[in-house]
């Protein structure tokens, strides 16, 4: 009959054969040699973001994390909301006229430059020049540009626009909503449903003395 069992002894000596010990070895060195691998790979693929379209970006702010060195310039950048990619203009190191950080370019287009007008403007010509207005007599006529399913943080830009005929401000606006024609002017909004950003709302002119064709800031 067995008693108890003792105290557990200090550990003993393992002795291996040759083959083991080559074979041990041979593993370690496997394993260092993959992690080696996996690392230069890793500095590759972060080296390749959004350099290609096998190799596209979450964001332009994830080109500025892994390669804070990067050019601005066009990437391609992946659509958080199905998986396509698309090429985007990104400022890594900041914009000129919107400051510090990194921006990504959702929406552009400029006459000047014979880009033409989004598909939703006409195009019409004034003194050999070329301008976009709404398609409509009446109402608005809205242009979307896709920001890719990214969380807007802050909205920078610039928008070039002449008058044309009378511009009323908020005269007998049908909508008090920014789902309808609420002024006369430029709006910009995001997300479904619209989220107000900005309103460029225009009066006839400086010194209208009507209440409900000028603005409130107008002297008239």
């Amino acid at each position: 009959r067995s008693g108890p069992p003792g105290q557990v002894g200090p550990p003993g000596i393992t002795i291996l054969d040759t083959n083991t010990e080559n074979r041990i070895t041979t593993q370690l060195q496997q394993q260092s040699k993959d992690y080696i691998d996996d690392q230069i790979e890793l500095k590759n693929t972060k080296t390749r973001l959004g350099r290609s379209s096998d190799y596209p970006a979450f964001s332009c702010e994830e080109i500025a994390v892994c390669n804070p060195h990067s050019p601005d310039g066009w990437y391609w950048i992946q659509n958080r909301r199905d998986g396509s990619v698309s090429r985007r203009l990104c400022f890594i190191g900041g914009h000129p006229h919107c400051g510090n950080g990194t921006w990504m370019r959702i929406g552009h287009f400029d006459l000047n430059r014979g880009e033409g007008c989004p598909s939703n403007l006409n195009t019409f010509t004034y003194n050999s020049k070329q301008y976009c207005r709404r398609s409509v007599d009446v109402g608005c006529s809205s242009v979307y540009f896709d920001n890719l399913g990214k969380e807007i943080r802050e909205v920078c830009g610039m928008i070039e626009a002449y008058q044309w005929y009378t511009l009323d401000a908020f005269y007998a606006s049908s909508s008090q909503t920014i789902d309808g024609p609420y002024m006369d002017g430029i709006s910009i909004t995001q997300g479904s449903p619209r989220q107000h950003i900005w309103s460029y709302v225009v009066g006839i002119h400086n010194l209208a003395k009507s209440a409900t064709n000028q603005c409130p800031c107008s002297s008239g």
